[in-house]
């Protein structure tokens, strides 16, 4: 009995090293289709040493991709002695378009100067979907499925969150619709996974599987109003294959069908080393889960005053090019905010300059990245100061105040002081005074009397004494009074924050859409988008004087209501506001839709312009 065993095992032994060394080109592909059903045909040899592939006239199927050829090895080991064998594989993707039974020729190939040939292919093709597919011992564990997860469910207004679509799936060979859009509604959201070249993935083990967990969406959120906010589940189609497990053993082989093949503790070994695997192609249609949000107020408790919206964790810092120059000389001062947050948000900061100083509105800077953590960067504000007189000043300290989420309370914080030395310039530009050396010398001290005859008229003949000469000896001083009349209303006005924002909101806009137009031109997108939505929202916080920290769609439309604007208009309004957050995410021709978006926020915005004017 103990040689029969052990002859027994040399005969397979030789049997697998023989086979080893053979020469071996085999196509496969799934016996069974349905019309319109994708599926792969592949063919195979152990072998890298080859030539001259030749594909199979493919009449009764649709030709999708392919040949496509890829190497690889396996390795088989026998009782700790391994052999490798190196393959090549040639792959086609078909699509059945017909009903019927179909043979697919042999491929063909040159190995060593010898011709080697495929076996044929048979598939037969149904045209009813419902129709019963052959029994599989297909794998149970390809089960597919998507969670949505958000890092805090109760943020305060303005906190960054962020939300994750993670694709649970046993098998990389997946795909999925990469342009589906989650409904942001009430939320600023920025991309974190924008330009990513390749998605973050890692691999997990749920209730005793194995998952390739791969993060296919991942943004950035801020909320815009305070409740309870659902973000809707959303609808991904995905399409994978798995493999499927088919018996090539021989129906009428006596040794296959012994009792000592059919032993439990061979069993399974003949079966894998007897068997082949198909490839199943499975279409499914995944949805998310809701996740819903419950945004707090920012408290009122300790709220300072410089505070103007800033939520997150932040430091700032000053910056100058010289402190020493001369009247008339300008010099730059930078305030940078770094940190991560509401970054694109953010307003300058609070900062009190010399009355002698002229200095000009802000130059912004935005450098801040995504990464899986969230937004975080800096934003620069650059300013332009020219002194006008000179001596020596003080900047006083930039103060610039946040709320942190992490400590739940408000933050002040402030650069250092700056001191500006100025000497006098080249020409004197105070309207303080002369300096003596600006006096110049006329070449004439005295002035003699004219001894020439006088031409007298009487009163009111001449020019001299005529109503005219009344009415310009009296201008000089109405155009005075004026002045002063035009510059206390001027000062009234200035000191009218809300009245100056709302007079200044159109031309800070359309200043915007300008920018907005040439961003369309050069088909920057991001950029585009980044200048309409500040465009817009920005035109709404000036004109009705509302905080950027509380501005939203509802305050939007309330205030163009008390303004008795054309309900029509309030809706084409508000849904210019829906549109600019989508079109950035919506699938289709993206030229045509920025072209869109940048004539329905210009004309909406001329429309509400009409209609309150200055109220």
């Amino acid at each position: 009995m103990k040689r029969v065993f052990s002859l027994l095992i040399f005969v397979i032994a030789f049997t697998f090293g023989t086979f080893a060394q053979q020469v071996t080109f085999t196509a496969q592909a799934p016996r069974q289709m349905m019309v319109g059903q994708r599926f792969y045909l592949q063919y195979t040899i152990n072998s890298q040493e080859w030539k001259g592939f030749v594909s199979p006239e493919i009449k009764d199927f649709s030709v999708l991709s392919g040949p496509d050829a890829m190497n690889g090895f396996s390795t088989f080991d026998n009782n700790g002695q391994v052999t490798q064998t190196r393959y090549t594989q040639f792959s086609f993707v078909l699509q059945a378009t017909k009903p019927g039974t179909f043979t697919i020729p042999a491929a063909s190939l040159t190995v060593k100067g010898n011709k080697v040939q495929s076996n044929t292919v048979t598939i037969s093709v149904t045209g009813n979907e419902q129709e019963e597919q052959p029994q599989k011992n297909s794998d149970d564990n390809a089960n597919v499925y998507i969670r949505t997860s958000v890092s805090n469910s109760n943020p305060v207004l303005g906190e960054q969150i962020v939300i994750t679509y993670k694709l649970y799936t046993p098998t990389s060979a997946i795909k999925w619709d990469y342009d589906f859009m989650p409904d942001y509604q009430n939320f600023w959201a920025h991309d974190l996974l924008k330009g990513a070249k390749q998605l973050p993935q890692k691999v997990e083990v749920v209730n005793g599987r194995k998952y390739i967990v791969a993060e296919i969406r991942k943004t950035a959120l801020f909320p815009q109003k305070t409740g309870k906010i659902t973000i809707k589940s959303n609808d991904i189609d995905v399409q994978y294959r798995i493999a499927v497990k088919t018996r090539n053993r021989p129906a009428n082989d006596p040794f296959f069908n012994s009792t000592f093949a059919n032993d439990p503790f061979f069993k399974s070994f003949f079966e894998d080393a007897f068997s082949s695997f198909e490839y199943q192609e499975i279409k499914k249609t995944l949805q998310t889960n809701p996740i819903e949000i419950n945004v707090r107020p920012l408290p009122t408790q300790g709220k300072p005053v410089e505070f103007n919206g800033g939520i997150g964790n932040f430091t700032i810092k000053s910056d100058y090019d010289r402190n020493i120059l001369r009247a008339g000389e300008a010099l730059t001062l930078k305030y940078t905010i770094s940190g991560s947050g509401n970054l694109n948000l953010l307003e300058k900061p609070v900062a009190d300059f010399p009355s002698d100083f002229e200095v000009y509105d802000p130059k912004i800077t935005d450098n801040y990245s995504s990464s899986t953590s969230g937004v975080s960067g800096s934003r620069t504000f650059e300013y332009l100061i020219v002194p006008r007189v000179e001596g020596e000043y003080t900047i006083e300290p930039a103060r610039f105040a946040f709320y942190s989420p992490g400590e739940g309370k408000y933050k002040l914080i402030e650069t250092s002081g700056v001191t500006v030395r100025v000497f006098k310039g080249n020409a004197e530009i105070s309207g303080g005074g002369n300096a003596k050396e600006d006096i110049k010398y006329t070449g004439k001290d005295i002035r003699y009397i004219q001894n020439k005859s006088l031409n007298l008229y009487a009163v009111g003949v001449h020019f001299y004494a005529s109503w005219l000469f009344y009415v310009i000896l009296l201008l000089p001083f109405l155009l005075f009074a004026l002045f002063i009349i035009i510059w206390q209303k001027k000062l009234r006005d200035n000191q009218n924050i809300g009245l100056m924002r709302n007079r200044r909101a159109t031309r800070i806009a359309t200043r915007r859409l300008k920018n907005a137009k040439v961003l369309l031109d050069q088909q920057k997108q991001e950029a585009f988008y980044e200048e309409i939505s500040q465009a817009i929202w920005g035109y709404i916080s000036d004109k009705f004087n509302i905080p950027l920290s509380e501005l939203s769609i509802e305050t939007a439309e309330n205030s163009l209501n008390r303004k008795a604007v054309d309900p029509q208009i309030t809706s084409r309004f508000i849904e210019a506001l829906h549109n600019c957050e989508y079109a950035r995410f919506a699938p289709g021709d993206k030229a045509t839709l920025m072209s869109a978006i940048y004539q329905e926020t210009l004309q909406v915005i001329v429309k509400t312009e009409e209609q309150i004017g200055g109220k």
